[in-house]
């Protein structure tokens, strides 16, 4: 039929269909469109790959048609089809991700086309086995798992497995009636060996923070390695002014802002938010929250927070991942009494929980508030300190405990050398991403995400920095730097402040080398690298080898060294030092990096590090 006699035709149809109008229900104008036909034509071209090579065996198809081919040899093809309004033909062929390519009937020239599709090579594979986390982690069957378009269901063995994937980025959900919807953030670097393998995923257990079963706590929450967090860079001598670290180490959800006071908890509050999340005083809106080993020496939980917009409910969420079933427990609050009706204080209060009940285990906890009302949609609640210690911690002071006799205004004690949890990462970045901010009161918030999300086990979310006299200075683009102060004395036994970090030496990690720099040609920084062992012994340690433009030992096992260069596109012009820790094999330690006041200087002498590595 041509193309004036489908025309007739149609415009017959038409009649016919107004005339039954009393009788019939009318067509829409896409399904009328749908049925036109512009007679018989070709589609032909050739199939080649993202190199230019043709590509024989390519199944060719057309939506809502029987017609069907496939490549020659030389990747040519030639097929009849029925022209409409619209052909879509799809080329398929195990390995490659299909393509389809929707034509037109404009496009049909003397009824034909050519279509020259190019197949992206698509031979990765994403698998897993899902199971019944409720039922003693037998296989699930019947759960759907999707990745984009792609959708199949599990078998009686639990095992999905999405094939002809190209390598990027995805997005993995787990949905079953009944269960809580599994959601898995899949990146292209995960792929090994155009594979990836995430083995046994728990789904039906219970919602224990919001939005997060046992298996997301276990999957997604961060080791809390450090006694002490603070947020905010306002307030106070002991608060450090460019960074809230509490924010880098501790995992967010929700609306969450980084202020100058502290971090601030928000209840979620986006239109959306108000419309399609309801009063809810059971799980957290809005919460932060890791993994934490509890002791005899961090069993007292002190959270210092104020309000913003009040009156606010928050609390804090404990579940014991020992448990062979794991519960949700809000903590009593122990020092002030239960707001019940919520707090309101624009000054800082210290809330105290007691978590005695469980020492020697592993705990997810969560620090967060609660959506207590209808319209509390912009209440804040900011957080400036969190502590866990032997004793609870008055007002923003340091750790409560026995300072380490050999280290006299450090603030490091006794309990919490023993308390922290042994980093099990052997490399840390320390330079900043290029374009974020890191200072100011502007842009808060993306750059902690930042080190914690972007960067490879970032200094600030893997180590405690500990203010004893002056604050950090995160240069962007450049390695994390701390520095001293202008216009004081020279001080070999107290830093000004110091990187530090618990870590298992053996022999597969008793050596520790870092990058650094300073910012001078002339004035030399000072800094000293210590060892501390668990019962309190300090040694100050000497590079076996660096190679500083100038670098020499001084007092109290401090070194100074020049050393200008460096860059985050030059990291190997920093100068390396390197120490060996073999005689800590088989023992746990704190290692720490800190600055000293050297030569009097009016200035800040500065030591940048760009990164650390054990090996």
């Amino acid at each position: 039929m041509n193309k004036s006699k489908s025309l007739l035709k149609a415009f017959a149809v038409a009649a016919l269909a107004m005339a039954g109008a009393a009788m019939l229900p009318s067509c829409t104008d896409n399904e009328e469109a749908a049925q036109e036909d512009w007679g018989s034509g070709t589609i032909s071209g050739v199939v080649t790959d993202t190199g230019g090579d043709r590509i024989a065996a390519v199944s060719v198809t057309v939506e809502g048609s029987d017609a069907s081919t496939t490549t020659s040899s030389d990747g040519t093809y030639s097929l009849d089809v029925k022209i409409k309004k619209t052909v879509v033909a799809k080329f398929t062929k195990t390995g490659y991700a299909t393509v389809a390519m929707t034509v037109p009937a404009s496009h049909f020239t003397g009824g034909k086309v050519t279509l020259n599709p190019v197949l992206e090579v698509a031979d990765a594979v994403i698998t897993g086995r899902v199971l019944d986390a409720s039922h003693g982690n037998v296989p699930f069957a019947g759960v759907t798992a999707s990745i984009g378009s792609k959708e199949l269901v599990t078998g009686a063995d639990g095992v999905f497995s999405f094939t002809d994937l190209t390598i990027q980025d995805y997005t993995l959900t787990l949905r079953k009636t009944g269960a809580m919807t599994i959601i898995r953030q899949i990146g292209k670097d995960d792929f090994v060996n155009h594979k990836v393998d995430l083995g046994d995923i728990g789904m039906g257990g219970k919602e224990l923070f919001r939005g997060k079963s046992l298996d997301d706590l276990q999957q997604q929450a961060p080791f809390l390695f450090m006694d002490e967090y603070r947020g905010g860079w306002g307030g106070g001598g002991l608060t450090d002014w460019s960074c809230t670290f509490m924010s880098a180490q501790w995992k967010q959800e929700g609306n969450i802002e980084n202020q100058g006071e502290g971090m601030a908890l928000r209840i979620r509050n986006d239109d959306s938010d108000k419309e399609n999340n309801p009063v809810d005083q059971v799980f957290q809106d809005t919460y932060i929250y890791g993994i934490k080993d509890i002791t005899d020496s961090n069993k007292y939980l002190t959270v210092n927070a104020r309000t913003h917009q009040g009156p606010a409910h928050f609390g804090v969420v404990v579940v014991d991942m020992t448990s062979d079933d794991p519960e949700a427990i809000r903590l009593p609050e122990t020092a002030l009494k239960e707001y019940t009706d919520g707090f309101s204080s624009g000054d800082y209060l210290n809330f105290q929980y007691d978590l005695s009940a469980y020492v020697g285990k592993r705990i997810a906890i969560a620090i967060g508030t609660y959506r207590w009302a209808t319209g509390d949609y912009w209440v804040q609640v900011p957080l400036k300190h969190i502590t866990f210690a032997p004793e609870y911690v008055k007002g923003d002071d340091h750790l409560t405990g026995t300072e380490v006799p050999a280290l006299p205004g450090w603030h490091l004690t006794l309990e919490q050398l023993g308390s922290m949890m042994p980093n099990p990462n052997r490399h840390f970045t320390a330079y900043t991403p290029d374009g974020v901010q890191v200072w100011g009161r502007d842009n808060w918030g993306p750059q902690y995400k930042a080190w914690m999300y972007e960067c490879e086990n970032h200094i600030a979310s893997q180590w405690g920095f500990m203010y004893v006299n002056k604050d950090t200075e995160p240069f962007v683009g450049e390695g994390f730097t701390i520095k001293t102060r202008g216009g004081v004395d020279p001080d070999y036994e107290l830093p000004e402040s110091f990187w530090f970090s618990k870590f298992s030496i053996s022999d597969a990690n008793d050596h520790i080398a870092f990058r650094v720099r300073n910012f001078s040609s002339t004035d030399p920084t000072v800094f000293r690298v210590t060892a501390i062992t668990l019962d309190g012994t300090a040694k100050a340690l000497a590079p076996y080898e660096n190679n500083a433009v100038s670098a020499e030992a001084v007092d109290n096992g401090c070194w100074k060294f020049i050393h200008e260069d460096g860059s985050k596109g030059s990291p190997d012009k920093y100068a390396t030092f390197r120490y060996d820790l073999s005689e800590f094999s088989g023992k746990d330690i704190v290692l720490c990096i800190g600055v000293h006041k050297g030569e009097t200087r009016d200035g800040e002498q500065k030591l940048v590090i760009y990164d650390v590595t054990l090996d």
